[in-house]
């Protein structure tokens, strides 16, 4: 076995290795955009380092409309009027909302200050 060095400075080194590690990943961090089109729908556009597009993905409505108006899952299900399960299986898509459910979102999605309105109400 090897002696430790009674004098390191751990500090140092762990401060050096973590700028090393800063670097490196800032080299190799891909980098992901939202867009809201006029439509009121919103894409996420995924980037390589290089800047080559590797996945590009239009969002459902009611993931659209929930970043739109800024509110929590929680907080955007119980405006809707659903449980909080049944609105993350539209958000990722595995379920789609009845008919009035898919209305009220676009209406979300076109003015999301809508669902402030239902609050006071």
């Amino acid at each position: 076995m090897t002696a430790l060095k009674r004098n390191r400075d751990l500090n140092g080194e762990l401060s050096a290795y973590l700028a090393t590690l800063e670097k490196g990943a800032a080299k190799h961090t891909r980098t992901t955009t939202i867009a809201v089109g006029a439509d009121g729908r919103a894409t996420r556009t995924t980037k390589a380092p290089s800047g080559k597009i590797t996945r590009k993905q239009t969002m459902t409505d009611a993931a659209s409309a929930r970043l739109q108006s800024g509110l929590t899952q929680s907080e955007f299900a119980q405006r809707l009027g659903v449980s909080l399960r049944t609105f993350q299986e539209w958000e990722q898509g595995r379920k789609d909302p009845s008919g009035a459910a898919k209305t009220l979102l676009v209406i979300a999605m076109r003015r999301p200050e809508v669902l402030t309105e239902l609050n006071s109400a």
